[in-house]
């Protein structure tokens, strides 16, 4: 069975990038992946750390450190049958663009080797966001919606040339309508025949 490598997103405290720390990640296969000096806030697990601490470390007294273990892996596994995806930062408000291309999307540009431009920028992204989301079947109501536009009508001459052709759809609708053939004697000859 091939194995995956794991990416750890983390901060830039010191002892994360300890050379014991890193040899062992190499050996693992696993990439730890290091946010920006200041931008731990975009790191989610941090807002976690507040409930682990609240419900499993205050006001205890584990009598050893496996004790203390345990209660730990006890909480993560119960909150983890509840969790949902996180849509929104830490503050409770969507991420914004230009943290999130500072933060996240340059530097892994550059860590790929990707070149920096309007072509592999963020704008690049929503656009192929739009287009994924209306090959799928989306509307250009909920696609506006989604992208922030005001006025669905700006989506629709925006992205127009994405549509899937009316034509076809309207051709495939009316041969679903008529696959199997009339299924009553209804008709043209039905009502000459009352």
């Amino acid at each position: 069975m091939a194995r995956e490598k794991l990416y750890i997103v983390l901060d830039n405290f010191s002892p994360h990038k300890h050379p014991i720390v890193r040899a062992w990640a190499t050996a693992n296969d696993i990439e730890l992946v290091f946010l920006p000096t200041y931008g731990s806030w975009f790191n989610w697990i941090e807002s976690e750390f507040t409930a682990l601490r609240y419900f499993v470390l205050n006001h205890t007294d584990h009598r050893s450190h496996s004790e203390q273990n345990a209660a730990i892996g006890a909480y993560i596994r119960w909150h983890n049958t509840r969790a949902e995806p996180k849509t929104n930062s830490v503050e409770g408000r969507a991420v914004h663009r230009v943290v999130f291309s500072c933060a996240v999307w340059r530097p892994a540009l550059d860590k790929a080797g990707v070149p920096r431009g309007r072509e592999n920028g963020m704008h690049a992204l929503r656009h192929f966001y739009a287009s994924v989301l209306l090959d799928a079947g989306e509307s250009i109501k909920a696609l506006s919606e989604y992208l922030g536009h005001h006025d669905p009508g700006f989506t629709l001459r925006t992205y127009t040339h994405l549509m899937p052709s009316s034509e076809r759809r309207t051709r495939e609708a009316v041969n679903r309508a008529f696959e199997d053939g009339p299924k009553s004697d209804d008709g043209p000859t039905t009502a000459q025949g009352a």
